[in-house]
């Protein structure tokens, strides 16, 4: 792939990212509200009263490296890009989780 479209489908990527990203304090603001499942320490900006401004596009960086492979590997073909896109966030994910237990966080 030339530089200038690898760059602008990383932009794009980004963004997606970043809207996705985004929107994540809205199911911890529910399960925070509705169910009581979450607890956050005190702070000074809050969503809804309850989950920390901070949250918002906290899962940017964490998502991108998901979506650009899924993208790269998966081609054209959706169904192909969602499987790989399972695939990878689960294992990305699985190990960031050992990591921050490693890390006591």
């Amino acid at each position: 792939m030339p530089r200038g479209k690898a760059f602008a489908a990383l932009r794009e990527q980004w963004k997606f990212a970043a809207l996705l990203s985004a929107m994540q304090p809205v199911p911890d603001l529910f399960l925070a509200r509705c169910l009581g499942a979450l607890e956050f320490d005190p702070g000074p900006l809050k969503i809804g009263g309850e989950v920390p401004a901070s949250f918002l596009g906290m899962w940017t960086i964490a998502l991108l490296p998901v979506v650009h492979l899924a993208g790269y590997y998966g081609g054209a073909d959706l169904s192909r890009c969602t499987r790989l896109g399972a695939i990878i966030s689960t294992v990305w994910f699985f190990l960031i989780e050992l990591l921050c237990k490693t890390l006591r966080l």
